[in-house]
């Protein structure tokens, strides 16, 4: 596992999507989710929540809207994001 996903480049996906949940004002998680929830394939979030609270932390991502450049920013794709966020 450390092999395979321990990179810079997933630090600093992670550090982006940090960073854009404390811009949005969601949660690191919500981000996370979103951000498979807007990829063009046919891809599919699971989840795993243990309480009710990672339950509800979790459906919050279903109101976290990207934008195709918060995307490609999380992708690393852009070097920035403007500071005009879509909610």
């Amino acid at each position: 596992m450390i092999r395979t996903y321990y990179s810079d480049a997933n630090w600093e996906r992670y550090r982006r999507a940090d960073e854009l949940a404390e811009m949005k004002g969601c949660t690191l998680r919500q981000v996370a989710l979103a951000w498979v929830l807007h990829q063009p394939l046919e891809v599919f979030a699971l989840i795993g929540p243990a309480t009710a609270a990672e339950l509800d932390d979790c459906l919050g991502a279903l109101d976290v809207e990207l934008s195709p450049e918060e995307v490609a920013w999380l992708n690393l794709e852009s070097s920035r994001v403007s500071q005009r966020l879509s909610r």
